[in-house]
């Protein structure tokens, strides 16, 4: 059984079911900014991506490795240092060659690490053309910085644009983030501020679908970082939002 079958739609991740090496960067090909690198998360990212949790399958090789100039230290393969761990009980143990990491099928994805040269299935990160920007702001806050620092407050007009924002929310710190769905009152309907029409919707129970109550000012949308849902709010609310990085 593979990990590609277990992969959430919504997920960013993707399951190569090949035995390769380990290459470091200086070997590797240059690749697209789609599928840009080996990737490590914390577990619980990992199991909140898999449907149902806990599969059986292959080890598979995540992208720390050792800076073979300081043989105890562990980076990624982006050079970056890691913020984060996942060792397995007694790991790393530094056995001789030891210098790269995979996860561990029977021990809940824990790391443990391994020679670069032993054949395993990989992950790849997809980058989105989206980020989730950690700051609270009002709505229109938050419309101004996205079309400043960026392109725009998110539109989220296709399920697969949903997927990618339900992947972008994941590190949230307020339970709704702002995304670029307007109200009117003035002629009672939704929009996206991108001019795209509305066809795809995804409203939690009791929002978006019905009069909106404007005594307060006009409604924007938000996506609840539970539930994925959108949920109709006032604008003056100062929440964490979600820019387009780049035109998709």
């Amino acid at each position: 059984m593979t990990l590609e079958r277990y992969l959430k739609p919504s997920s960013n991740l993707t399951y190569i079911p090949l035995d390769l090496r380990f290459a470091p960067l200086s070997e590797a090909p240059s690749e697209t900014p789609v599928e840009r690198a080996l990737v490590m998360v914390p577990e619980t990212f990992v199991q909140s991506h898999l449907d149902p949790p806990g599969p059986q399958v292959p080890e598979t090789f995540v992208q720390s490795h050792t800076d073979p100039s300081r043989p105890q230290s562990w980076i990624w393969s982006d050079g970056s240092n890691p913020s984060y761990t996942y060792w397995n009980t007694g790991e790393p143990n530094n056995g001789g060659g030891d210098y790269c990491v995979q996860l561990l099928k029977d021990s809940t994805y824990k790391w443990n690490d391994d020679y670069c040269t032993s054949p395993n299935p990989f992950i790849c990160y997809k980058e989105l053309p989206l980020i989730l920007i950690n700051q609270t702001k009002t709505w229109r806050e938050a419309l101004r910085y996205c079309r400043e620092n960026h392109v725009d407050l998110v539109s989220v007009h296709t399920e697969e644009i949903q997927h990618w924002v339900e992947t972008a929310v994941y590190y949230a710190s307020t339970a709704n983030v702002w995304m670029g769905l307007r109200h009117t009152c003035t002629l009672s309907f939704w929009f996206w501020v991108s001019g795209v029409s509305i066809c795809y919707q995804n409203w939690a129970p009791g929002n978006g679908t019905a009069v909106e109550d404007c005594s307060g000012g006009e409604r924007t949308g938000a996506v609840q970082s539970g539930s994925k849902k959108w949920v109709s709010l006032p604008e003056n609310q100062r929440l964490n939002f979600i820019c387009i990085i780049k035109e998709f």
